[in-house]
């Protein structure tokens, strides 16, 4: 089992770094902030599969303290970042009066005569 493990660990990385690879190459992403707060945590998870992924296969290797503790800092940190950010916008939009009664606004791309 556990070999069986370290195999969906591997197909679970090379996943995500062919959904991070298609999603960025997809387009508009980073127009919205939801779409760069998606790519934000892609890419974290992304990079922790991908440490562990290397791990399970090749063992321990010269540095592996310092590049796990460098991912995992670097993984908690814009994690914190991402979230912090997504809670002001979150709490500013709330904050907000509503003009248009519920009504969303009309598109950037599309406008009515």
């Amino acid at each position: 089992m556990y070999e069986l493990g370290n195999w969906v660990a591997l197909l679970a990385a090379l996943l995500t770094w062919g959904f991070l690879i298609d999603y960025l190459s997809g387009g508009t992403w980073h127009r919205s902030g939801g779409g760069r707060l998606f790519v934000t945590g892609l890419v974290v998870l992304t990079a922790l599969l991908t440490l562990v992924a290397i791990h399970l296969f090749a063992g321990d290797y010269p540095g592996r303290s310092i590049v796990r503790l460098t991912v995992y800092s670097a993984g908690a940190l814009t994690i914190a970042t991402t979230w912090a950010l997504y809670r002001r916008v979150r709490f500013r939009s709330r904050d907000r009066p509503d003009d248009d009664a519920g009504q969303p606004p009309p598109s950037p791309g599309r406008r009515r005569p």
